[in-house]
């Protein structure tokens, strides 16, 4: 009989559906934040997600932990998520 091995990717995909769904049957609230950068051309800077709806283009953001402050965590998206040159 072969074992079926799913791939990272679905592994992550049924992490996130379950913890979502967890989350919303125990009423858990949780904070995040959302970006909106834009370069000196007024590009705006959007990413794919590998979680959830991975066909969308969205801005980038994440969780704010605890002990952690919106302003932090805005920082620690930006140096994340940006562009390699420097330019967001």
């Amino acid at each position: 009989m072969r074992v079926v091995i799913p791939s990272r990717r679905a592994a992550v995909q049924i992490a996130y559906v379950l913890r979502r769904r967890s989350l919303r049957l125990l009423r858990w609230s949780s904070r995040g934040v959302k970006v909106a950068a834009f370069d000196r051309a007024g590009a705006s800077l959007l990413v794919r997600n590998g979680y959830g709806r991975s066909d969308h283009w969205v801005l980038p953001g994440g969780g704010v932990g605890r002990r952690e402050t919106p302003e932090v965590r805005r920082i620690a998206e930006l140096c994340g998520e940006r562009a390699l040159d420097g330019e967001w």
